[in-house]
């Protein structure tokens, strides 16, 4: 446990600090200079939520529970002494493609700082878990976070549409511009390209090639400034990778409409809710059954949007209702994604469509 200050405490007991991240130095200092958290997430372009988390963060590692400890603190260990001014985001960002977001991005604070941190010590990080889980709005959640750290750029490189092997090559030059010339390998010409840069590769649904996987590390092994961020549903089990699980958003531990609002799950279907039906309100009796929801989708956030999108003709009860007596409801028309994003079912055939035949056996037996 970390010792709480108090300040004007002249008692200096020695024990491990918990060196703060990047971030979270710049939100002290920021709080140093008097602003509010609202003024913090407009200077640093985040979200108030965002804000408030890493506010905790710091207050934990800190050993304080209130910003003015927290600044004296910081102060009595020398951690503002000459340290510039936070400045807002350059508008000269290093080059990439990264896609607009539509929706808000909710949640995933703790394993967004996380991922961050893992790829500041890894080539390889893969970002694993099942259908639905939000492995890639995670990945490009931590792609804007590190996009300053990339002088050469930060590439998205979607492969969901890719079905041969052979042609993750000509994916990944499609999207980072690269023309392959008419003498020599595609491999060759694409490494030697690489060899000199300093970038971030994000290679989304990766699950599908896996064959496919030691080009990756032929990729890492001729450019040692390039890092890969995989979205999978499983391990590439290549050397040197970091594996990153992901589940299901944040569930209420109880059922109380202050707990519940705050968990990221609820959250969610709130957001995507009112998207819907901008005058939704919910009482309290339409809180328990949206936990309810959240609870029987174990906080997927395909499962949660998908649900929300029933709130103009159903009641959260009749929807949590229908969940319980078939996953069929968790299904939506949206024209603007790939068709395992439309439906639950969809996405979990996905998953069993990768599977050999004695694997099936095994699940079908399983599930007797």
């Amino acid at each position: 446990m970390m010792p709480q200050y108090q300040e004007g405490d002249r008692f200096h007991t020695t024990f491990t600090l918990d060196p703060l991240t990047d971030r979270e130095l710049d939100i002290l200092r920021l709080l140093a200079d008097g602003l509010s958290n609202q003024e913090i997430a407009n200077q640093l372009v985040l979200a108030l939520s965002t804000v408030k988390w890493y506010a905790k963060q710091v207050y934990s590692k800190l050993g304080v529970n209130n910003r003015s400890h927290a600044v004296a603190r910081a102060r009595s260990l020398g951690m503002l002494d000459d340290k510039p001014t936070v400045q807002p985001p350059s508008t000269h960002s290093p080059r990439n493609n990264l896609p607009a977001q539509i929706s808000s991005f909710v949640g995933r604070q703790r394993e967004s700082t996380e991922v961050v941190h893992l790829l500041k010590n890894s080539r390889l990080l893969l970002l694993t878990g099942p259908a639905g889980s939000g492995k890639t709005r995670l990945a490009l959640r931590i792609a804007t976070e590190v996009l300053p750290h990339f002088q050469d750029g930060v590439y998205f490189v979607p492969l969901a549409a890719v079905t041969v092997v052979d042609n993750i090559l000509w994916a990944i030059a499609e999207h980072i511009g690269f023309q392959f010339h008419a003498r020599g390998e595609p491999l060759d010409q694409l490494q030697k390209y690489f060899s000199d840069k300093t970038m971030l590769l994000i290679l989304d649904n990766f699950e599908h090639l896996i064959s496919g996987a030691e080009l990756v590390a032929k990729i890492l092994q001729a450019a040692s400034d390039v890092t890969v961020l995989v979205t999978s549903r499983e391990r590439l089990h290549l050397y040197g990778e970091v594996n990153y699980a992901i589940s299901g958003l944040t569930l209420p531990e109880t059922r109380r409409s202050i707990e519940a609002l705050q968990s990221e799950s609820v959250e969610l279907f709130v957001q995507r809710a009112q998207s819907v039906v901008p005058t939704l309100k919910l009482d309290a009796e339409q809180l328990y059954h949206v936990v309810r929801i959240c609870r029987l989708v174990e906080g997927m956030p395909l499962g949660i949007e998908l649900a929300a999108t029933w709130v103009d003709v159903l009641s959260p009860q009749e929807i949590a209702d229908e969940i319980v007596q078939s996953l069929d409801i968790l299904e939506a028309e949206r024209r603007n994604v790939q068709q395992s994003q439309n439906s639950l079912r969809a996405a979990f055939d996905r998953s069993w469509n990768l599977l050999d035949e004695t694997q099936q056996v095994a699940f079908r037996r399983l599930s007797v």
